[in-house]
């Protein structure tokens, strides 16, 4: 059997933009919307003359590769907790409470909460599409249409994945389900070697993916897929999809002039992941001549941008803790302390994985790719040293599209050695590195008895509405709702209902 990348890159663009349009019609005039949306419409369909006038590569698989990646695929996602299949974690409340105030309210939706206006805004293109698609027919409905939609990204992201990996599509699905980062690291020096090793082997359950930021307040991150999947779903997911279509064009053809039209629907999704693929963007842009962008459907998706950017940038980022992480500095035994944290989580969340790939990886890979390489080590060993978010959502979420990006190296690295002894010693390095993700993929079988498929959604009824679920849950409200009367709310968004 054969993929063409051409659909492949078609069906990674339609699940990125589709929200888009699905936003401009619930959220904007009209008058508005409909013309932008005819001009995005046509920049889509001078992105599908341009591929069709390009000589198409495949993806080859047969149809036990195709059984395995979809029984793979339906199984992690049944663990995830995605439209109440799976673990039920603390975040989901969140994207709970936005799903029924979409489905209650009038659009855009809006709260008056202790006295003070809000609208809700920011990031929202996970959170909203299924409910103004499918919340007509009912709850169920809406979650039924996030799992499946959620899981078509998955699907793609996988195949990319694979594409970018040089590997088989099942051994490459279950590799990506388990990687993580070396948490386990932090756990035992923490905890404390023997202490932790038998607390490991008593078979409770640990949470892992924390413990490589010494001074938790920091909050420092780098996300393993399956971490990443069921607490960030709106983020990972998107992620990957652009990650596999932009890094194809990086590395592969070598050409970033058409990827404004797949780039800018992560302004709504999650606008971290446009942070973090920019360095390559910039890398790649001065290795080309600026004119070769200067396409027609790339000046068509501005009116579409400007509105998403406009959208997102309603809500209040101030009193949202940021800066570099060395400040506030207080003392010079404070800064030298903060530096040795920050030291031992970019070695074990970066640097060994670069030895592993530096060793593993054949010279010839190495050397094709070494000026990525560089660049994807300095993208991750820089992030750690900002923050953003009461907990760190820069690091967490900007650092996703260079992880996607090095797990594809640690892949191709495992692939390329043929000594028996050392192949061993990767498997090791593999399954200490995938230690959150077994924990998680554990946990969930466990308490939702998750292989049987069971929907374990909030009941409606007991779904609170996105204010209220933020006090009660410690949530920042200002990430996700904007104070006040925004500009974008006063020319752009349809004309304000009667508060319900």
């Amino acid at each position: 059997m054969k993929l063409p990348i051409r659909t492949l890159k078609i069906l990674s663009l339609l699940f990125l933009v589709f929200p888009v349009f699905v936003f401009l019609l619930a959220w904007v005039k009209l008058w508005i919307a409909l013309p932008v949306s005819v001009l995005l419409l046509y920049a889509i369909w001078q992105y599908l003359l341009g591929l069709k006038a390009i000589n198409s590569k495949y993806v080859l698989f047969n149809k036990y590769h195709l059984i395995g990646i979809l029984i793979l695929c339906l199984l992690w996602m049944s663990l995830s907790g995605i439209g109440g299949f799976g673990l039920v974690l603390h975040d989901n409340y969140k994207i709970y409470a936005i799903i029924k105030d979409v489905m209650e309210k009038s659009w855009p939706v809006e709260y008056m909460f202790e006295g003070q206006h809000y609208y809700l805004s920011a990031y929202l293109s996970f959170f909203i599409t299924a409910p103004i698609v499918m919340g007509w027919l009912s709850y169920d409905a809406v979650n039924v249409f996030l799992f499946l939609y959620s899981m078509f990204g998955v699907l793609i992201s996988l195949i990319w994945f694979a594409v970018l990996s040089r590997n088989r599509l099942v051994f490459g699905t279950l590799f990506f389900i388990l990687i993580g980062g070396f948490d386990i690291a932090g756990f035992l020096y923490q905890n404390g070697m023997f202490s932790g090793l038998e607390k490991i082997f008593q078979g409770e359950f640990i949470q892992f993916y924390w413990w490589n930021s010494i001074d938790l307040p920091k909050y420092l991150l780098y996300h393993g897929n399956t971490n990443a999947l069921f607490w960030a779903p709106g983020h990972a997911i998107p992620c990957w999809v652009a990650s596999g279509l932009f890094f194809y064009d990086f590395m592969e053809e070598k050409n970033l002039t058409f990827s404004p039209i797949y780039l800018f629907p992560l302004v709504s999704w999650s606008p971290f992941m446009l942070v973090g693929l920019f360095p390559y963007f910039i890398y790649l842009l001065f290795k080309t001549s600026f004119s070769e962008y200067l396409k027609l459907q790339n000046f068509l998706i501005i009116p579409a941008f400007v509105i998403l950017v406009w959208f997102v940038t309603s809500v209040s980022f101030t009193e949202l803790d940021k800066g570099l992480v060395f400040f506030p500095l207080e003392s010079v035994k404070g800064f030298l302390k903060d530096g040795v944290y920050l030291i031992w989580f970019i070695l074990f969340e970066v640097i060994l994985w670069f030895v592993f790939i530096k060793f593993f990886l054949s010279k010839k890979v190495w050397k094709e790719n070494q000026s990525t390489l560089i660049l994807l080590l300095a993208v991750l060993i820089c992030i750690p040293f900002y923050k953003f978010g009461k907990y760190n959502d820069w690091v967490q979420r900007v650092s996703m599209p260079s992880l996607f990006l090095l797990w594809v190296f640690v892949l191709r690295a495992f692939d390329s050695f043929k000594n028996r002894g050392f192949k061993m010693i990767a498997v090791l390095v593999i399954i200490l590195a995938s230690a959150d993700s077994l924990s998680y993929l554990k946990l969930s079988a466990l308490e939702t008895n998750g292989l049987s498929f069971e929907n374990h959604a909030v009941p409606y009824d007991e779904i609170k509405s996105l204010p209220q679920a933020s006090v009660e849950n410690g949530w920042v409200l200002d990430q996700f709702a904007a104070k006040g009367e925004p500009s974008f709310f006063k020319y752009i968004a349809k004309q304000k209902k009667v508060l319900e």
